[in-house]
Formats: structure tokens, sequence, C-alpha cells
């Protein structure tokens, strides 16, 4: 961060202190997005494994695991794709605003797919609660756990909004 600012263009320097100013806030606007993307991943990485793990048990009479809609297992990659996308494009010096509010509205639709998958997935674990507790009621619950946190983690869905107010101040630099 500190090189990319002493490397702002004479151009600017030469704008006075509020031309410096601003373009100092978009460089640490930049890195603090960098830093939340690549968070974000960490998190979806480690709920990923969990799922494989899950996924993957081998102990005797395991409960039998239900299929996930598929729209929401692409929705939960895309959105695994688009932060590594984010992240690259934001490690960049120059980031294309572009690409950038590519990124951002694919991150909006996956989350919206995932929290309509989410709504629907919660009416059915509430209802399959009240007939059946033990087993099913945890493959429920962990499956509503997941996908929730996938998309209506409000993080995900703010980051994906600050990604796109960034890509518009992009273009306005002098």
């Amino acid at each position: 961060m500190l090189e990319q600012i002493a490397l702002i263009e004479s151009a600017v320097w030469e704008a006075g202190p509020e031309a410096v100013s601003e373009r100092i806030a978009l460089i640490t606007e930049k890195y603090e997005l960098l830093s939340e993307v690549q968070a974000t991943r960490v998190s979806l990485a480690e709920l990923r494994a969990e799922a494989k793990a899950l996924a993957q048990r081998s102990h005797n009479n395991p409960p039998e695991l239900v299929d996930t809609d598929m729209s929401v297992i692409r929705s939960v990659e895309i959105i695994w794709t688009e932060l590594g996308q984010a992240e690259e494009e934001l490690e960049k010096p120059d980031p294309s605003p572009s690409r950038l509010r590519r990124i951002s509205a694919a991150l909006l639709e996956a989350c919206k797919t995932v929290v309509m998958y989410c709504a629907e997935l919660g009416d059915i674990a509430l209802k399959n609660a009240a007939k059946e507790v033990g087993s099913t009621g945890a493959k429920w619950t962990i499956r509503v756990l997941a996908a929730s946190y996938a998309a209506q983690n409000p993080g995900i869905q703010s980051l994906a909004v600050r990604i796109f107010e960034f890509a518009g101040k992009l273009p306005n630099l002098p």
C-alpha cells in the first residue's frame, strides 16, 4: 500500500492536498476491501472443508445425505470463484472498474439464489422438526446453517455492494 501511495502520479501531487488525500483514501479502501475478501475466502474455505467431511463420513449406519438443489451448489461455487476474482483484481495496481462491477453483480445474484433456497429449506426444516427430532433434524439444521452462512451472511452481500461502490469511484480519478 505504501509503495502505491509513493507512486501516485505527479499530476495528483501538483493538484494539491485534497487530491492527494482523495487518492490515498481510495488506495486505502482498495486494500481494506482486499483484506475483507481474503478473510471471507478463508471463512468459506473452512465451511467448504466441513461440508466435504460431512459428505465423506464412514461410520456404521450414517444418516442419508439429502440432495442439495444444484442451483445452490453452483451459487456457492460462484461466490467462491467471484471472491477469488475480486481478490485477483484488487491486487492489481489499477483494478478494472467494469470487472469489479461484474464481480459484484455475480456475487449478489449468487447470494440471492442461496437466500431463496435457505428460506425454502428453513420452512421445510421447521415442518420436519415438528415430526421428527434426531439425526434428520440435525441433518436439516446443518444444511440450513451452511447455506445461510454462504449467502445470508450480510458480510458477503455488503462486501459485494462495497466492491460495486469502489468500482464507481475508480474512473473519477484525476
